[in-house]
Order: C-alpha cells, then structure tokens, then sequence
C-alpha cells in the first residue's frame, strides 16, 4: 500500500496524473520570440472568462523550434497532447475543441506516451515523429517536458540522485573513474576526453580549487547552453556538483552572457531552491562537502 502511495504520488509529481486541466506552453527564448507570451496571456483570459480551475506551466525549449509556439494540453485521464504553432488566436478554437473531445487536425502535434492515461486515437505519438524518431536524447530528455523552476519535478525524475549517490556512495576517484570509463567527450569541437579532464583537475595540488562553467556560446548562432539552462536548470547545476566533488572543488562559477535573460532567471532560482534543500551550500547532507555555485554575467563578445 505503501509503495502504491509512493507511485501515485510520483505519477503527480511528473504530471503524469492530473485533476484538472494543465497547459503546459513553451516559454524558452525560440517560443517568446514566435509569441508564445501572447499565447500565455489568452490561455489565462479563456480560463478567466469561464471561472475554469486550471493550471498553467511555462516549459522550455522541446527542441523543435520551427513549430513554435507550441502549446500541450493535458485533461484528466487523458494522454497530453501537443498543438503546433499556436499564436493567440488559436487558443479559444483549440481550447473549445479538446473540451468537446474533438481535435482540431491542422493544429495537431503528437501526444506523449502514458500509461496512467487515455490515448487519443489516430494522433501520433511524439517520439513517432520524424523529427524525433531516430533522436535519443540525454541531456536534453527533459527539456519541453518538465517545469524548468520545479526543483520537485525534476527530482521525481530521478533528479540529483546521481549526486546523492556519488557523495554518499563514492569516492572522487571513483567518480572520476566512472566519467572516464563512460567516454563522455566534450562537445566543443576538441572531443576531449571529459575523465582525462577531471583527472588533471583532481591532482593538480592546490589548497583551494574552482570550477568555471563556461555557458557563453560566443560562436556566432550557438545556443545549446541557452536553451538547456532555460528548459532543465537543475541539470546544469547537478552535472557542476559532481564534477566539483569529483575534482575536489568547494566554488562553482558559471560565466553566461547577459543577453540570456530567461536562462540566468531560471539558473539562480533553480541554485536557490538546490541551497535551500540542503543539496548546495555547506555540510551538505552531512557529509561534510561544501559546494558553491555563483553566476559571472559576461558581455557576449566574440
């Protein structure tokens, strides 16, 4: 009984399970731009206007930016269901059509897959699409999905566990090991083997180390780190506590542009609510490990 409590409550967490109406409207910079914020405010003015309870999740980036705004929908029961290019004066049509069980075709994404819930029929799953279909996405799993600023939800995802683990479970050398037998390279151009990387960090002889974080993109169109802070900010900084700990860092430092308004917002909250569930800051979860993470904003220069 227990466990099946614990299930339900996950279920929840991961909006798998919902008990009224949740829109869920991609608010990185790519939806803003294609007027996902218009979007956002006529969704609460139809809710308003007809005294619906409902809730209403800005997302990040699903990584098909092309069909911005994208707007999901997820009414109790049924599976969530994603409508393309919704501009403003799409949503009442929309809205009033999923509310009479029917979809209106053109608009029309995909779903996602939940076993908790009813599909709808003759609608394509997301992961059918040919945009995704041959994408196996890691760190980006969760960009889109999640509520960027829910330190919850990214935790029902399994979140901050493999800290937890590592710093409870594992000796740096151990991590470092683990990095290093996994074969993650950088992906800057250079390939670098990331455990070599760790490695050096962790002999090098030092009476205090640091860690930099490097998320100003300066090449000219890049923007992987702005879109991944915006969407899952919470990875960011779980990837930067275990490398801290792995190379025996006690300060973080994340040198971002200034320009990325929406990915510094959703940082520092995400380093704040990490802080203030004892997952950053001194003795964390007595363990005697102190970790600080502070954000440098640069001028996006080349």
């Amino acid at each position: 009984e227990a466990d099946k409590d614990a299930m339900e409550l996950l279920s929840v967490l991961k909006m798998e399970k919902v008990n009224k109406p949740t829109i869920f409207i991609g608010m990185g910079s790519c939806g803003i731009i294609a007027g996902a914020d218009k979007t956002k405010e006529a969704v609460e003015q139809y809710f308003a206007a007809r005294n619906i309870d409902a809730e209403i999740i800005a997302t990040g980036c699903l990584g098909i930016c092309s069909l911005e705004p994208l707007m999901d929908i997820q009414l109790p029961g049924k599976n969530r269901v994603c409508f393309q290019r919704v501009t403003f004066n799409k949503v009442n049509p929309i809205l009033d059509s999923i509310f009479n069980s029917i979809l209106i075709e053109e608009d029309v994404l995909a779903q996602y897959r939940n076993q908790f819930s009813e599909p709808y029929e003759q609608v394509s799953y997301l992961d059918e699409l040919p945009f995704f279909k041959h994408q196996h996405k890691n760190i980006t799993a969760q960009c889109g999905i999640i509520n960027p600023i829910s330190i919850e939800q990214y935790i029902a995802y399994n979140g901050y566990k493999a800290f937890v683990k590592s710093i409870t479970g594992k000796s740096p050398q151990e991590v470092i090991e683990i990095i290093d037998k996994s074969e993650l390279r950088g992906r800057g151009g250079g390939g670098f083997s990331t455990g070599k990387k760790w490695k050096i960090a962790s002999n090098a002889q030092s009476r205090k180390k640091y860690l930099i974080c490097n998320a100003d993109e300066s090449d000219p169109g890049a923007f992987m780190d702005r879109a991944l802070i915006e969407s899952d900010p919470h990875r960011l900084v779980e990837g930067i506590t275990i490398a801290c700990y792995a190379i025996g860092a006690s300060e973080a430092y994340v040198y971002i542009r200034n320009d990325y308004k929406i990915a510094i917002q959703r940082l520092q909250q995400a380093i704040n609510d990490a802080k203030n569930y004892g997952l950053l800051g001194e003795n964390i979860l007595d363990t005697g490990i102190n970790i600080e993470i502070s954000l440098i904003k640069g001028a996006g220069a080349f």
